[in-house]
């Protein structure tokens, strides 16, 4: 991994995370850091969206995304875990972002100027260059039948590629995207659970749920995984092909979950739509053999991990750090929610997983 020392504490990082929003950097700068670091000449630059992140989008020789890290979220050990997994599947013909390294560094990951958080306390930001990767985002493309089943196994290679890695020596701290992190995260931002969006829904019902569903989960096999696979971090290539892009949510975590957040978010963007969701799941479970228990969990996690990405979405609106981009997600996500709940986890069990 990097080695890079995170130059904040650890210690309040649960309370930091609420406290951080995304690291405040003007296309002027950029332009400024690409030239001094990266020893790029940044043109055509358009900022991207981005939850909790400041993304840029520039060409140079070829064209790239230069990525700030929220530094309450990404620590420097996390961005050295994620550049050593892309550079893995890299090798392993895997279409992902590809890390370029500074000028006169073999390291990836770049401390740049300091941002000062809502208590007026200085923290790093950390800066990662990628090559872009030349397609159309899922979300915005034309979708043939035969692409879902190649998405889910696409996505259960990669799993299975990551699974060679070691990552048992692998923690991240206190993570609010992570599933396994779900109770919590809905405890600690319960003021922002939108009712209204998710009539039926109780949040201190589901904080109950993801406790069991922790339980349930503890013997099951553990790997590193992408975390956040959506329609926004998956590229369609000219010719067809796959990419995965967006791996700021990597972590060790539960192999069961990388395919559960997979469906749960192709679900929003595909409007429930069973047969899509049956054959993404088919195409993963051609490559990864689940074993019974992990497959009875696999409407839960998407029910957790969907119920947490509305009540963060509606958080972020509410702290004023919104975008239309997170706004989207919050009406989208909440609309599958109470979807899922309506259709219930035995029909979901016997339509989408053949249970």
């Amino acid at each position: 991994s990097s080695g890079i020392n995170a130059e904040y504490g650890q210690s309040n990082l649960r309370r930091a995370y609420i406290m951080t929003s995304r690291p405040k950097v003007s296309i002027q700068e950029m332009v400024t850091d690409m030239q001094r670091l990266f020893g790029l000449k940044a043109q055509n630059v358009s900022e991207l969206l981005s939850y909790d992140d400041t993304m840029f989008l520039f060409t140079a020789d070829t064209r790239y995304i230069a990525k700030y890290y929220n530094p309450s979220i990404t620590a420097a050990e996390v961005l050295g875990a994620i550049t050593d997994v892309l550079q893995h599947l890299t090798q392993k013909q895997f279409t992902v972002p590809r890390p370029i390294m500074p000028a006169n560094n073999h390291n990836p990951v770049v401390t740049v100027v300091p941002d000062v958080d809502n208590e007026g306390c200085k923290v790093s930001c950390y800066l990662v260059v990628f090559h872009y990767i030349e397609g159309e985002l899922l979300a915005t493309s034309h979708q043939e039948p035969h692409l879902w089943r190649s998405l889910g196994k696409l996505v259960g290679d990669i799993s299975m590629s990551m699974s060679e890695m070691k990552s048992c020596d692998y923690r991240r701290d206190f993570f609010p995207w992570d599933s396994m992190c779900g109770d919590t995260t809905l405890q600690e931002i319960r003021h922002a659970f939108p009712a209204d969006k998710l009539p039926g829904i109780q949040i201190d019902a589901v904080i109950d749920s993801i406790k069991k569903m922790k339980r349930a989960l503890s013997d099951l096999p553990m790997q590193f995984i992408h975390g956040d696979i959506n329609e926004y971090n998956i590229v369609l290539g000219a010719k067809g092909s796959l990419g995965i892009i967006d791996f700021n949510d990597l972590t060790r975590g539960y192999r069961v979950l990388e395919i559960s957040h997979l469906l749960a978010y192709i679900g929003v963007c595909q409007n429930s739509n069973p047969s899509v969701l049956r054959e993404i799941y088919l195409g993963f479970a051609s490559v990864v053999a689940l074993s019974s228990a992990e497959i009875h969990l696999i409407y839960d996690i998407m029910f957790a991990r969907m119920t947490v990405s509305v009540t963060m979405g509606c958080k972020t609106i509410l702290d004023g750090d919104d975008n239309a981009y997170v706004r989207k997600c919050v009406e989208d996500n909440a609309r599958f929610l109470r979807g899922l709940l309506a259709k219930g986890k035995e029909a979901f069990d016997r339509d989408i997983l053949g249970l």
